[in-house]
């Protein structure tokens, strides 16, 4: 009976790294995207507003794809 409560306690375990490390992935995500975004902003600024917005639209998905390609990598 003892080794059911402490297979319970590893999988509790377990699941709350998962969860660790799924979170900081899309912290990592975000931020990525974050700082990408307001890089393309600038960039796309200097030509202007529009280029701006387009500029910082594929930032963010850039800035995403590789924040949590990163996080996958050091986690």
């Amino acid at each position: 009976m003892g080794a059911v409560i402490a297979s319970g306690a590893r999988e509790r375990y377990e699941e709350g790294v998962r969860r660790r490390v799924y979170n900081m992935q899309k912290f990592f995500a975000w931020v990525g995207a974050i700082i990408v975004s307001s890089l393309g902003w600038w960039l796309g600024s200097q030509i202007g507003i529009m280029t701006a917005v387009i500029f910082s639209g594929i930032g963010t998905g850039v800035g995403f794809y590789f924040g949590k390609k990163l996080a996958r990598e050091w986690l």
